[in-house]
């Protein structure tokens, strides 16, 4: 049978390619030396390939062994951590593409439209509601004529390393518009002339900021976790709702008619995360910057602290905690920054935040900067980065090293620091999330990072 199979498939060879009868023998008795040459040169080729590869590899190694960061690598490497590459590719393109549609203009400006038809006259007895109405279609369209991306917000503890962030995206053309000599955001710190929802019926003009936004509606949502139903004030909601309305048109006044993508960086931001949360919904994207908290402690910029403790605890740990000293003003910067990592991580969408340590950003490697440009690429792909320009950033990072992880303090002021951060559970437990080192003995040492198990990678 098998004679017959072989002679079948060769007479069918022969009457498609040959009308020589005579050499069909020919051909059936050399067929198996043809394919044992074809064989040997296809292994023989491949061993060539496999060799230039493996050689390539080493010059590789041996010009970035000192810098393995820059080292270039395959986009089998690249992929090296997902193992379901080829698999998930389609998905992975489908989901990136549904991700940047809540980033676009188009899909912002129907965001706020919507909105605006939502609110009704029964939501309050005010004009409140009619100004909110107007600005959220002034919103849908500036975003629609202007073609302005989703805002990036950037947050933390003041004296955090926040303002570094905005040097460092400005580089890549993301606008910040108006800011102070420390980056902030003019549009949310200066005053401005607005209106804003009053009990009475009457138009009520005010000089708005950030300050009396504190000391109006914070101390009705002391904590990360407000939302409209739980603030028992509904003028406050309101007020609230209106003024960060009125901080995005600003922002968006400042940042001008080219620039698409644009941010706000404040680090007492991160207290409106909730009314961001109810007005833009998943069309945000926050950079929370951590910093160890024994690095701001002893420093002069105490207003942050004094400014937002009393409005953030409440009780009996508002009068124990927001009375200062060194002690409290760690528990406070440890609580203010596992409270605002926790409700990220309930509320947002994973792709919506990431948060980074600034010791990472100083580290002088290219990772930890590549991946906050990484995470914003995903949703604004426009965003582009050339290797040159990242590793100037890299070394501008660098150079304020010794400004952290405690170099910058005596072995008194360490020793002062370290004992204090030892007092309070809450204190030890945030350090060790963020990977921040608490010793146990030799207590004037630097507190060098461990691995942050809390980072969200993009």
């Amino acid at each position: 049978m098998a004679t017959a199979r072989y002679t079948s498939r060769s007479i069918h060879a022969h009457s498609e390619e040959d009308d020589d009868s005579n050499k069909q023998p020919f051909v059936q008795r050399k067929q198996p030396a043809q394919k044992r040459t074809l064989f040997v040169i296809v292994g023989v080729f491949m061993v060539i390939l496999w060799i230039n590869r493996q050689r390539t590899q080493i010059e590789i190694s041996v010009k970035y062994a000192n810098n393995p960061i820059a080292a270039p690598q395959s986009r089998w490497q690249n992929n090296a951590e997902d193992k379901h590459v080829n698999q998930s590719k389609w998905k992975v393109i489908h989901q990136e593409e549904t991700i940047n549609q809540r980033v676009s203009p188009k899909t912002l400006s129907a965001h706020f439209e919507t909105l605006a038809k939502e609110l009704s006259a029964k939501d309050t007895e005010t004009r409140c509601v009619e100004r909110v109405r107007e600005k959220l279609l002034k919103l849908s369209s500036n975003f629609a004529s202007k073609g302005s991306l989703a805002p990036i917000f950037i947050g933390g503890v003041g004296d955090s390393g926040t303002r570094s962030l905005v040097n460092f995206l400005s580089a890549f053309e993301v606008g910040f518009g108006s800011i102070t000599t420390s980056r902030d955001s003019k549009a949310f710190m200066k005053i401005f002339a607005e209106e804003t929802c009053q009990v009475t019926q009457e138009p009520f003009k005010l000089e708005v900021e950030a300050p009396w936004v504190y000391e109006t509606i914070l101390p009705h949502v002391p904590n990360f976790t407000f939302t409209r139903d739980t603030v028992k004030d509904e003028w406050v909601w309101w007020q609230g709702y209106e003024f960060v309305l009125s901080v995005m048109l600003k922002q968006l006044t400042y940042i001008g008619e080219t620039t698409k993508l644009w941010g706000i960086k404040q680090p007492r931001i991160t207290l409106f995360l909730p009314y961001f949360k109810a007005i833009l919904g998943e069309n945000f994207r926050y950079i929370h910057v951590v910093r160890d908290f024994r690095d701001t402690a002893l420093g002069r910029r105490k207003a942050f602290f004094r400014q937002l403790c009393p409005f953030f605890l409440e009780g009996e740990e508002k009068d124990r905690i927001c009375q200062g000293g060194l002690v409290n003003r760690l528990e406070f910067n440890a609580r203010w920054n596992m409270e605002a990592v926790n409700w990220l991580q309930t509320n947002l969408e994973p792709e919506q935040f990431i948060v980074v340590r600034i010791e990472d950003l100083v580290s002088g490697k290219q990772a930890p900067l590549r991946s906050v440009l990484q995470f914003l690429q995903k949703s604004y792909p426009r965003l582009t980065y050339d290797t040159k320009t990242l590793q100037q950033q890299v070394q501008i990072f660098w150079d304020h090293r010794n400004s952290y992880s405690g170099v910058k303090y005596s072995e008194d002021d360490r020793r002062l620091l370290n004992i204090a951060a030892s007092h309070r559970n809450k204190t030890i437990d945030a350090l060790e999330f963020f990977g921040y080192h608490v010793p146990t003995t030799n207590m004037n040492q630097t507190w060098p990072t461990n691995v942050f198990r809390g980072l969200h990678e993009p």
